[in-house]
């Protein structure tokens, strides 16, 4: 049986210490089943440890595959990106020949270099965000506050949000780099040009900074974690403080330590600071509709606590 199925490919022989063999078994109605035998592994394999992929082995099977398949790899677009300061840069290639390193890489949309660092993404993300802009400038006629904030927030807006969780700005360049381009949309409303923009533009046109409303969303996201259990395992990204000693809100979260200043720019490390500030009539909300609601009301305090500790 064995041999018969590695002549038809669908087994095959390995060299990789990682993988286990496979044993024939037949069933109570007389048919066979392949089960795998991991006590071999699990003899050389530490407790609590991952097993890691030996580069040598996915090597030889990119080879074995393309000469299976009468192909070539696109070595010329393969790279390597080398993450964290500490990272050793060490050298890979594919069959003979060698990879480049590359400074940074696109992912979904995203643009990530070697030391997450999101300026890149930010200037990115406002190009992208001025090219529509400047379409709705020249191919719209209309300057009446309707229209042009309908195709804004229609066009303009997943530009600006499309992963914001991942990508979301650091650094204050990076802010007004991605604020520039609503105060320029705002500009494009009839009569709103002379006008100062987060006093006069915003309050006309019924809009909020970007910087507020990243963190509104923020807040709403982490609210579906702890009260509605989104996605699978997304509880187990906040730790609540257990203690009933806490001041404001019964639902506080508890603010991890960490050793690198870039860690305190992820989302589940600095939106703990504006959960645990919002009242407790916010945070026992009964439905997402009600914490949208009460949230509205106190977020212009939260965006002064929230610029405050920028200036830092």
């Amino acid at each position: 049986m064995i041999c018969r199925l590695e002549s038809q490919g669908v087994i095959s022989r390995t060299r990789s210490p990682l993988n286990s063999p496979i044993w024939p078994v037949q069933k109570s109605n007389g048919e066979w089943r392949l089960t795998v035998d991991y006590r071999g592994l699990n003899e050389v394999t530490l407790p609590l440890s991952a097993a890691i992929l030996d580069m040598l082995e996915l090597q030889y099977e990119l080879e074995s595959k393309a000469a299976k398949w009468w192909s070539r790899y696109g070595v010329s677009k393969c790279q390597i990106l080398h993450l964290g300061q500490s990272n050793a840069a060490h050298k890979y290639r594919l069959g003979e020949e060698w990879l480049e390193r590359s400074p940074a890489e696109r992912d979904l949309g995203v643009l990530v270099d070697s030391r997450l660092n999101m300026s890149q993404q930010c200037a990115l993300a406002a190009k992208r965000a001025n090219r529509i802009l400047g379409c709705i400038k020249h191919s719209i006629t209309s300057q009446s506050k309707e229209v042009i904030i309908l195709l804004y927030s229609t066009l303009v807006w997943p530009h600006l949000e499309y992963s914001l969780q991942f990508w979301a700005p650091q650094f204050k360049k990076d802010v007004k780099v991605l604020e520039c381009v609503q105060r320029r949309a705002t500009k494009l409303v009839k009569g709103l040009e002379g006008m100062p923009y987060e006093e006069e533009q915003l309050r006309t046109v019924g809009l909020s900074s970007l910087e507020k409303r990243r963190l509104r969303g923020d807040l709403i996201a982490v609210y579906g974690f702890l009260r509605r259990g989104s996605g699978k395992g997304g509880a187990d990204l906040f730790s609540l403080i257990s203690s009933g000693r806490t001041h404001g809100n019964g639902s506080k979260l508890r603010q991890g330590r960490f050793r690198l200043d870039i860690r305190k720019h992820f989302f589940t490390k600095w939106v703990v600071k504006h959960w645990n500030r919002l009242p407790r009539e916010v945070v026992d909300a009964p439905s997402l509709s009600v914490f949208k609601r009460l949230l509205v009301l106190v977020l212009a305090r939260i965006e002064l606590i929230f610029t405050r500790s920028q200036d830092r």
